[in-house]
């Protein structure tokens, strides 16, 4: 078996604490076998960075840590020292940085390769990919001197979600639903992500980012794609790849918008606004969706902690069979807290003539399958251990998602919204249609 090690650059970041190294521990719990070493500026012994960045030491036999500043270190043996001594037959490279330091990764991990000879080799990219379309392709120009595109691993965590994994069986794996997934049946569709907490602890982050490059530009369009794109010839990477190209390349640029920043962060911040916020309408340009509207909204600090897509069917009733409060059929797929979807139908209620109310038909993942089910980033590094490239996007899709949003990327126009309430200008947004949002 082929040894593998990966090198962890950031690793003394929030991500890296947060969410990979629990995923490195249950992957090496599972019996995938590699060793780590995490590079940081932050702690100078192993012993003080396990003391700091997990719960127990001992859970991690695999890790390694050197003090690292990749900006000022003349050092490049270190890396390569490591992946010596430990025999490695693959290395991965796995990039949590801001993406300004790319350029200097890129040059440290190419030394390392000439030292190490020979090697089967990955790199991770981290997303927002760049700042905008002409960063992104920068920062790739880079990384394709030393890679191929085979070899890079882009990451967007919501791919690896098992619900929003989902969305492609749900829709081609059920002939019912297959059906009726298009114009002719499809009324809107809803995209909600409310998020309760806000970004003290990110400020400098969303500084560079805001809402649109931390969210939309990637999770949400990814959704999108997934919910619109055509049925791939195979379940492999390039053919999912090239439908969801296609379906980002007939979304329209972004008019209609609204952003906003939460009025406790106005507060703090009051020479910078900072966008946390965003409500939109997009549509998609092709024979199966054109026409619907797609409304989307996204934020900080609002309160209802909740990722959803709302899909409401269109009404064939005449008023003279229906009741004018009759409720619309739809599709509520939750994809987090919870993993469950529920279809709304209207029945008759009990002893009433022609009154009805709406009820949902229920599937609860957990209640089904009550298992453990990997969180995304042990599902993703996984893939990528196994070199399954299924849910990683293709630069294609992320060169078409900068154009979809670059209107709003560098928008003034930044309404104040009060903490832990849904923007009075979100309601208004939908509501000029003569709709709401589900929740």
């Amino acid at each position: 078996m082929n040894k593998v090690v990966i090198i962890q650059f950031g690793g003394t970041g929030d991500l890296t604490k947060q969410k990979l190294l629990p995923a490195y521990k249950k992957l090496y719990q599972n019996n995938h076998r590699f060793s780590l070493l995490c590079l940081g500026r932050k702690y100078d012994t192993r012993e003080h960075y396990l003391k700091n960045m997990v719960d127990n030491s001992k859970e991690y036999p695999f890790l390694e840590y050197v003090k690292y500043d990749l900006l000022h270190s003349q050092d490049n043996n270190t890396i390569a020292n490591y992946i010596k001594k430990e025999n490695a037959k693959e290395v991965i490279f796995y990039l949590a940085l801001s993406p300004e330091l790319y350029k200097k990764a890129i040059s440290v991990i190419l030394k390392t390769l000439l030292m190490v000879g020979d090697i089967k080799k990955k790199i991770i990219i981290e997303k927002p990919f760049g700042f905008n379309l002409i960063s992104s392709r920068e920062y790739n120009n880079i990384i394709l001197k030393s890679f191929s595109e085979e070899e890079i691993y882009r990451i967007d965590h919501y791919l690896g979600k098992e619900f929003v994994q989902n969305l492609l069986s749900i829709r081609f794996h059920n002939d019912l639903i297959q059906a009726v997934w298009n114009k002719n049946y499809i009324d809107h569709i809803q995209i909600i992500m409310n998020e309760d907490q806000g970004i003290s602890h990110r400020v400098e982050f969303y500084k560079k980012v805001g809402i649109v490059r931390d969210m939309l530009q990637n999770h949400i369009l990814q959704i999108v794609a997934y919910l619109s794109m055509a049925e791939p010839i195979d379940y492999k990477q390039k053919d999912i790849s090239l439908e969801k190209t296609k379906i980002l390349r007939s979304i329209r640029k972004i008019t209609d918008y609204k952003l906003g920043e939460y009025q406790s962060l106005r507060k703090e911040q009051k020479r910078v606004k900072i966008p946390t916020f965003v409500a939109l309408k997009l549509f998609i340009d092709n024979f199966d969706f054109a026409g619907i509207p797609f409304y989307i909204k996204t934020g900080k600090m609002v309160n209802n902690f909740k990722s959803i897509v709302y899909i409401e069917f269109k009404s064939f009733n005449t008023k003279l069979e229906r009741e004018e409060s009759l409720n619309p059929n739809a599709m509520i797929i939750e994809i987090q807290p919870n993993m469950r979807i529920d279809l709304t139908f209207n029945i008759k209620k009990p002893d009433k003539a022609k009154e009805t109310c709406p009820v949902k038909l229920n599937f609860d993942h957990y209640k089904t399958f009550r298992i453990n089910t990997p969180e995304a980033y042990e599902q993703i590094l996984k893939r990528i251990l196994d070199s399954d490239k299924t849910i990683f996007p293709c630069f294609r899709e992320i060169e078409e998602s900068w154009r979809i949003v670059d209107s709003l990327l560098d928008s003034k126009n930044i309404e104040i919204y009060s903490d832990n309430k849904l923007p009075k200008f979100a309601e208004e947004f939908i509501q000029k249609d003569k709709k709401s949002w589900y929740v």
